[in-house]
């Protein structure tokens, strides 16, 4: 098999990057500090994020035909060249800097090369355990807000959804919030956990609740507490909740509920008195 070094690949870039890398490539000079004599502008992160959401907005996910691919394979190959380039005079002329155009270059082209070769990485190629590594680093709630990755997971693909709801590990973490399909989402986690350890979170706060996952601040969110609304969750309703959340109560490792009425907290008091001695959990 020949190996072949990415330098040796420039001559294939169309005249224009060949033109940028020769520019670039002059930097080694000690007398050159510049590109280009008047620098365009240079576009902020934010304004390169977007650019890049809409690459991705445009695409339809389906099965690449070999043309599809090796197109695909081009483009990732074109940014990959221009980003080494950069870099070896990056490296030459250290601990001089790059300009700032060229910086912006640098990061645009190795984000652009990351962008296509994700694309194209042949994932479900992977052993089931390690995929199942690497799906857990990403489906854990955060401390403020939940996470919908283990929802979306399910989603991508048939092997994916196998992976996911067989790993009970994947679905026990389980907040409980808000009505409807939030509720429902957490007791699906609930069911798929099965005897895995459970980590579980009752919020019977009124404040955000109602809010979809994608619409919470961040900031706020679980910080403030209007003490005028109504509760949201009702004694009666924590009482529900809990007889049947407590049919696992042996394996909840960790229990943390938050309410803003006395009635919920003495009706948590009631059931973790009844439910623990039969459970064997000690209280």
């Amino acid at each position: 098999m020949t190996t072949v070094s990415v330098s040796s690949l420039v001559n294939f870039l169309n005249p224009s990057d060949q033109e940028f890398i020769a520019r670039v490539a002059a930097l080694r000079s000690p007398d050159v500090t510049a590109t280009h004599p008047n620098p365009p502008h240079i576009p902020s992160p934010q304004s390169i994020s977007e650019h890049f959401g809409r690459i991705v907005a445009r695409w339809d996910p389906h099965p690449f035909t070999p043309q599809e691919r090796q197109q695909i394979r081009l483009e990732g190959l074109r940014y990959l060249v221009i980003a080494r380039q950069i870099e070896e005079v990056q490296r030459d002329i250290y601990p001089r800097q790059l300009p700032a155009e060229v910086r912006a270059q640098l990061v645009f082209a190795r984000q652009s090369y990351m962008l296509r070769y994700f694309r194209l990485f042949r994932i479900n190629d992977l052993p089931t355990e390690i995929l199942g590594n690497i799906i857990r680093f990403v489906v854990w709630d955060s401390m403020k807000r939940p996470v919908d990755a283990r929802l979306r997971i399910t989603w991508t693909c048939h092997r994916w959804r196998e992976i996911a709801i067989e790993d009970s590990t994947l679905s026990n973490a389980v907040w409980f919030r808000g009505s409807g399909p939030q509720l429902d989402r957490a007791w699906a986690w609930f069911e798929r956990a099965r005897s895995a350890p459970l980590d579980v979170r009752i919020d019977g706060e009124p404040e955000a609740d109602d809010l979809d996952d994608e619409q919470v601040d961040t900031e706020t969110a679980m910080t403030t507490v209007n003490l005028t609304s109504e509760p949201n969750m009702t004694d009666a309703d924590m009482r529900q909740m809990l007889i049947r959340l407590f049919s696992k109560l042996a394996t909840i490792r960790m229990l943390i509920v938050v309410v803003d009425d006395w009635k919920s907290a003495l009706v948590v008091l009631e059931l973790l008195g009844t439910f623990g001695p039969t459970s064997g959990v000690p209280m």
